[in-house]
């Protein structure tokens, strides 16, 4: 057995008897190297996940691993993983499973308990870019007027019946479900058994809750727990309703998808569709692919304006890629700054003017550092004083093009509803490109020729 493949089987092997706990990731990690090497020792390690580690297994798997994951594992131990684990995992497995087969996701949702079918319903209308869609619906709560010894015995019936779900507060709502504030289970230590919790409350926390809407942005969420280090954060409809709450291991995961969709996306690569087989896969790339060509013939379309003018001075063919990759690096560094900020909401589009005025500050510094390098070094190369100053000139001048749209494009786009790190690329590849090369060869011919 191959040294590589033989450490990823042991490791798996360990995790199922218990000599060693490894995480989900890491044997999904270990069961993808095994679907790519050996497939003998994939199926059977795959029939021995245990029900407790199969969910968190299977949405660690990526693709095609995890299609044949779902096909050859027996639909009633993911049916039985699925009944005891958080509804947002649920949830979040249903969903994933419907992505490859819309058929057996639908057989699987039928099978589970009623309730766990209206907590999917209700949790899958929210989209994936709203907090309702990362909230646990499965919360410990407590009325004002119970004491301290309710409280206790309602937690032991709580973990009698959730024996998987993490009780991280303790939430306060009043008779209609209004969410009045939360603790932390260290607050009630210091309490009798006959203390009421409202009592409890107003001596520890008598501010009111921080809270999120069920409709709020994920970027809210992420804002929310870095600015208040929160360990958790009750989730509320706009009548103040605790639906749920999200915790913190669930925001770890959401900033890691925020960064994976904001990666693809500047890549044109749509994280849906990366998750599928290989075919769908590549057909969503080559959407990308072709957008890509598109604006590649305009920037072209542009050269060829200037054939004539290219074959009277080489030199020109020479310099014409500098232009053009060092317009695309200083957008790209703007675009993925501004992109980011958007992201964390540190910015919005009423920053526009703050944006630019910052951008253009740093490609004016930098802009005259790269046309002053780039004119000395085309004059020890080719001894043309004028070509030198032309290339400047052109430098110059397009950096600052691609600063300033680096900082407003993305602001642009979000006013207008478009998803920045998807589309601004495009706009931005193309303009900068199409500018830079006129710029370029336009003053080469007025000057040179």
């Amino acid at each position: 057995m191959n040294e590589k493949i033989k450490k990823h089987y042991e490791r798996i092997n360990k995790s199922y008897t218990g000599a060693i706990t490894i995480a989900p990731s890491r044997i999904a990690k270990s069961l993808g190297r095994l679907y790519l090497y050996d497939r003998g020792l994939f199926f059977s390690s795959l029939a021995r996940i245990t029900i407790e580690q199969l969910p968190k297994v299977l949405l660690e798997l990526d693709g095609d691993t995890f299609e044949i994951a779902i096909k050859r594992i027996h639909h009633a131990k993911i049916i039985e993983s699925i009944q005891n684990i958080e509804s947002d995992n649920a949830t979040d497995i249903i969903n994933k499973i419907e992505l490859c087969d819309p058929a057996l996701a639908s057989k699987l949702l039928s099978a589970l308990h009623p309730d766990m079918q209206k907590e999917h319903q209700k949790l899958s209308t929210y989209s994936e870019d709203l907090a309702g869609a990362y909230m646990q619906t499965e919360i410990l709560t407590a009325n004002p007027q119970d004491t301290l010894a309710t409280v206790k015995r309602k937690i032991q019936s709580f973990r009698e019946m959730e024996p998987l779900s993490a009780i991280v507060k303790l939430y306060i709502t009043d008779e209609t479900g209004v969410l009045l504030g939360s603790l932390h289970f260290t607050d009630l230590i210091l309490f009798d058994d006959n203390d009421l919790i409202a009592y409890i409350l107003d001596t520890v926390r008598p501010r009111p809750p921080i809270t999120i809407r069920t409709k709020s942005p994920v970027e809210e969420v992420v804002r929310l727990f870095s600015d208040y280090d929160l360990n958790a954060i009750g989730v509320v409809n706009k009548q103040g309703i605790l639906k749920g709450h999200i915790t913190y291991d669930d925001v770890f995961d959401l900033i890691e998808d925020l960064h994976t969709e904001q990666s693809y996306s500047m890549a044109g690569v749509d994280d849906e569709a990366e998750e599928q087989n290989t075919f769908k896969a590549g057909r969503a790339r080559l959407l990308w692919l072709f957008v890509n060509l598109g604006t590649i013939l305009i920037a072209s379309f542009v050269i060829g304006l200037f054939e004539k003018t290219i074959e009277q001075f080489v030199a020109l063919a020479i310099l014409m890629p500098v232009v053009a990759a060092l317009g695309g690096n200083a957008g790209m560094q703007a675009l993925t700054v501004t992109i980011r900020r958007l992201a964390l909401g540190e910015i919005d589009y009423s920053s526009v003017k703050n944006v630019l005025i910052r951008e253009l500050k740093i490609v004016i510094l930098n802009g005259s550092a790269i046309a002053a390098s780039i004119a000395l070094i085309s004059f020890l190369w080719f001894a043309n004083p004028i070509l030198s100053l032309i290339i400047a000139i052109s430098m110059f001048s397009t950096l600052i093009v691609a600063g300033v749209l680096g900082g407003l494009i993305p602001l642009l786009l979000k006013k207008l509803s478009i998803d920045p790190a998807i589309a601004s690329t495009v706009f931005l590849t193309t303009v900068v490109d199409s500018t830079g090369f006129f710029l370029f060869l336009g003053l080469a011919e007025i000057y040179l020729v």
